[in-house]
């Protein structure tokens, strides 16, 4: 009817995805995870939104939530929101608890202003970094997406604590929003997670963690300096990291509890796994 039409929704072509009507489906499928797409094509119509059934499901599918199994996990995920109590560090094992830490490097005449973006495993010490130029809570998402999932997933990491330690220059910068796509990334990748947001604090274990942060990010930096003074472009600095992470990684022996291995030797002693990495990790390039 033409008095109605006004107030009906309209729904947009997958290629043309409509972020508030997915956010309604998702909210729907939350509450009600046995309904399928037809349930909320039903469900959507009374609300008055017009979307067909095979639109609900290509909705459905792009979200990884197509099968009941996935929508049921979807529904009992942990709320969206970090903790800020410690967690129990000593409870988890090698590839478990990542670190997440951001370091400002300084404003250099040439090259700009530098910041170190890192995502570190706890008790293997494997670590991805990347060079930023600005602070912001999106470079922790490129770094997780680019970098440390794809290991993780070479690896068979079964990363379970994702401590973000917080910048007090950046809390501008790090909204609920960020802490809600670690938590969307986490879970369609398979991981279930529970994620800590921590600051200074006198936890005697916590100041031990930050030694060994501020132990890492002192060898980066100083790898670095010498192209610094130079001075080399940012993206000579970028490829220089990455090609120092490599070494770190595969052949730089630390001592655990008496043994000296490398990070990745350490991660495969404790969980007989291999270590076979992304090809892109071998390659002397910028990622």
């Amino acid at each position: 009817m033409k008095g109605l039409e006004a107030v009906q929704k309209q729904f947009t072509p997958e290629n043309k995805t409509n972020p508030g009507l997915v956010r309604v489906i998702l909210n729907i499928i939350s509450n009600n995870p046995a309904f399928g797409p037809r349930e909320i094509s039903y469900r959507l119509q009374a609300m008055g939104y017009r979307i067909s059934e095979s639109g609900v499901y290509n909705v459905m599918r792009r979200e990884n939530l197509s099968t009941k199994a996935q929508r049921v996990r979807f529904s009992t995920q942990k709320e969206h929101r970090p903790l800020h109590a410690v967690p129990r560090f000593s409870t988890y094992s090698s590839g478990e608890c990542w670190l997440f830490w951001s370091h400002f490097y300084g404003d250099f005449a040439e090259t700009g202003t530098l910041y170190e973006y890192t995502i570190y495993d706890l008790k293997s010490r494997i670590a991805c970094s990347r060079l930023y130029s600005s602070m912001n809570f999106d470079h922790f998402i490129d770094l997780l997406t680019a970098v440390a999932i794809p290991v993780a997933q070479s690896l068979k990491l079964d990363t379970k604590c994702w401590c973000v330690f917080d910048d007090s220059r950046a809390e501008t910068q790090k909204p609920e929003r960020g802490y809600r796509q670690l938590y969307d990334i986490a879970y369609r990748n398979g991981f279930d997670v529970q994620i800590h947001a921590l600051k200074n604090s006198k936890d005697k274990f916590l100041n031990q963690i930050h030694a060994s942060m501020q132990a890492y990010t002192k060898q980066a930096l100083t790898t670095l300096m010498p192209l610094i003074q130079e001075p080399a472009d940012f993206r000579t600095l970028k490829v220089q990291l990455q090609n120092q992470l490599r070494e770190y990684n595969m052949s730089i022996r630390q001592n655990y509890n008496g043994s000296f291995l490398s990070p990745l030797s350490y991660h495969a002693s404790m969980t007989r796994g291999e270590t076979i990495l992304p090809v892109w990790a071998y390659m002397e390039r910028e990622y």
